[in-house]
This record gives C-alpha cells, structure tokens and sequence, in this order.
C-alpha cells in the first residue's frame, strides 16, 4: 500500500492514518526521521530512554574490563543508571 502526498512550501507532510496507526505515532505526536542507506527517508516511533540506553549498550557491546573505571566513569554511570532506573 502507497500513498501520494503533497509536500508544502514549508516541507511539512501528512502520514497517512494508516501508517501513523501502525507506527503507534497517534498518541506520542513525535517521529524519529532519518534517512537509509538507499536515501530513503525512514519514520519510527521515538524510542523511550530505556531503548536508547539498550541501543546504546548493544553498540558499545560489553567493557572487556581491561582498565579499572575511573572515579569519574563511576560518577557518571551511577548518574545515568539512577536517572532511568536501571541497574548495573
């Protein structure tokens, strides 16, 4: 299924119900946009910051705990595991 819209002077576009529905876009208001590697323009649903920090994690892949944390990595991780809730 396709649809072909409009684009206005300001570069605004309507999604299609159907596909604002299936994203789960009705409610949140927001889109993450980004563009593939086939310069098509990809739209999903914003991640909540329990998935950013999941993404996040699976880039980094594990430490190899090769060096010790410093005090400030330290600071900094329990910052961040406090303010979304997670354990470490």
């Amino acid at each position: 299924m396709g649809y072909t819209n409009s684009i206005t002077s300001k570069g605004q576009i309507t999604i299609p119900k159907a596909y604002r529905d299936k994203l789960g876009l009705g409610e949140v208001k927001k889109g993450y946009i980004s563009l593939n590697d086939r310069n098509e323009i990809v739209i999903t649903r914003p991640r909540t910051p329990a998935e950013s920090l999941a993404r996040i994690r699976e880039i980094l892949a594990h430490p190899t705990n090769d060096q010790p944390l410093t005090e400030r990595e330290k600071l900094i991780g329990g910052y961040l595991a406090k303010k979304y809730n997670v354990k470490i």
